[in-house]
């Protein structure tokens, strides 16, 4: 059983590892990209540890009207996420539905990082699929 435990958290560690592959202001400004802010996410949740778009998908399933945010393919966003500080982790969240049940961490294509800083997260579907998207953002 350790054996399993120890390739579950190298794969996360190698998941986690690509996204942290983020650019720092160097992503071109993308004019057809949609622009959200944290206070757009009507079931938003934040702690002091971090910043919730939207509930996990088992809680999705008993709250009414909390869907995870709609990212069409080839799609920019520009979210505005209000922290007064840049985020120290991102970890993005898509499934195929609304509800997010079945939804996996997004790595490669399925979900690109163009720019986190103190006022903002650009990231970007390089693929030709909708997905819905789920972030959660760590603070310090």
């Amino acid at each position: 059983m350790r054996h399993h435990a120890a390739v579950r958290f190298a794969l996360i560690s190698g998941a986690l590892a690509l996204l942290t592959r983020v650019t720092s202001g160097c992503a071109e400004e993308d004019a057809s990209a949609s622009q959200v802010t944290i206070a757009e996410f009507i079931c938003r949740s934040e702690t002091e540890r971090a910043v919730t778009t939207a509930p996990w998908p088992d809680r999705a399933r008993l709250t009414e009207g909390c869907p995870w945010l709609s990212f069409p393919e080839q799609r920019t966003l520009r979210i505005f996420h209000e922290m007064n500080a840049a985020p120290v982790a991102v970890l993005p969240y898509i499934a195929f539905t609304p509800d997010g049940i079945g939804g996996t961490l997004a790595v490669g294509d399925l979900l690109t990082i163009e720019r986190v800083d103190d006022q903002e997260l650009v990231v970007r579907n390089n693929t030709n699929q909708l997905f819905y998207l789920r972030l959660v953002l760590l603070k310090e």
